[in-house]
């Protein structure tokens, strides 16, 4: 039987519907026996499949960085440890737990208590799994979405409705990990996962300079972490997956600044520094980028203005500038003196 929603009412007659979100609703007189709505719905199994097809059509979910194998991957995982976890705390277990491919719903939890779980949520984080595997096993002592189960849910999840919300949201953006010696490995996370011991992430820093040795500098939005409203250089970010340095170099710059930099074929970075989870690789271009060219990214970057080293440094002791260090910031302008830069005509 589907899972559905109950809502009594002072009515004559009982009344079926799927709404937008793919949840069906029935509206039943206040008086109606509970086995008599079940076998409503169970009647009309035929029709609900139908619209839920139809509005699974205009509700599929956008997953474009990844493909359905390495999703499966990432959910297996994950979801049977958090089955584990929260069956563990709200004394509820299933009698079994599946991945599967099903693209119409996150989860669902059978007559027996098997649960199955969507491949698509690995696309999504650890919070927005959280919620699917507790509202799955609350159907283990609730078989319907009445005042009961979602109370049941809030006991142990107070904030469901706001990491509900995260499945309507933007999916995750993934990351290729590297060994020790910037090797790739076969293994990828999650934006906003731990980087396991022992691996790093691959993140893109550009720096772009005016023929009067200024560099383009942006500032992020308020609402970008870490470090919002502070100055930043012209463009960074985090190579996804499947990327290499240099397409996630030209990716950043057009993504936050609205342009396109010729980079060179094969165009290395000027230089790379090691952190404790990511290899950063640094590239710098000279050339004619007039500020009335740029389309900024408004959730990303709030403003955009060129600056001279001083300025800069400055900027960095009043932290008003993310806080690299004076050396690295005298090393990057140096550098852009230099004949061998990219110029970018």
């Amino acid at each position: 039987m589907h899972d559905f929603k109950v809502y009594r009412e002072y009515r004559k007659s009982i009344r079926l519907s799927v709404n937008s979100d793919c949840e069906v609703e029935v509206h039943a007189p206040k008086r109606m026996r509970w086995e008599d709505i079940c076998a409503f719905v169970e009647s009309h199994s035929a029709w609900i499949d139908e619209q839920l097809a139809e509005r699974a059509e205009r509700n599929t979910w956008s997953i474009s960085t990844v493909d359905k194998g390495l999703l499966k991957t990432r959910a297996e995982a994950i979801i049977p440890g958090r089955v584990e976890y929260w069956s563990g705390i709200m004394g509820l277990t299933p009698s079994a737990v599946h991945v599967t491919a099903a693209g119409k719903r996150f989860g669902s939890c059978s007559a027996k208590n098997s649960l199955n779980f969507s491949l698509y949520l690995g696309a999504f984080t650890v919070d927005a799994i959280d919620y699917v595997v507790v509202h799955e096993l609350a159907h283990i002592e609730h078989k319907n979405h009445g005042k009961d189960f979602y109370a049941l849910i809030e006991r142990y999840m107070p904030d469901y409705k706001e990491r509900e919300k995260l499945l309507k949201g933007k999916t995750g953006e993934f990351w290729d990990l590297y060994d020790k010696d910037r090797k790739m490995t076969d293994l990828f996370v999650m934006r906003g996962d731990p980087i396991p011991e022992g691996n790093y992430h691959l993140v893109v820093n550009v720096s772009l300079f005016n023929m009067k040795g200024e560099m383009l500098i942006q500032k992020r939005a308020e609402g970008k972490h870490p470090w919002p409203g502070r100055w930043d250089v012209s463009a960074c970010g985090s190579a996804i997956l499947g990327e290499t340095s240099l397409k996630a170099a030209k990716r950043e710059v057009r993504e936050e600044l609205g342009i396109e930099i010729n980079f060179k074929k094969d165009q290395p970075p000027a230089f790379t520094v090691s952190g404790a989870d990511s290899f950063t690789d640094c590239y710098i271009v000279r050339g004619r980028v007039p500020l009335d060219k740029l389309k900024l990214q408004s959730e990303e970057v709030a403003d955009a203005r060129y600056a001279t080293r001083e300025e800069i440094l400055a900027m960095v002791d009043s932290g008003e500038f993310i806080p690299y260090s004076r050396s690295l910031i005298n090393m990057v302008f140096d550098l852009q003196a230099n004949k061998g830069v990219f110029e970018n005509e």
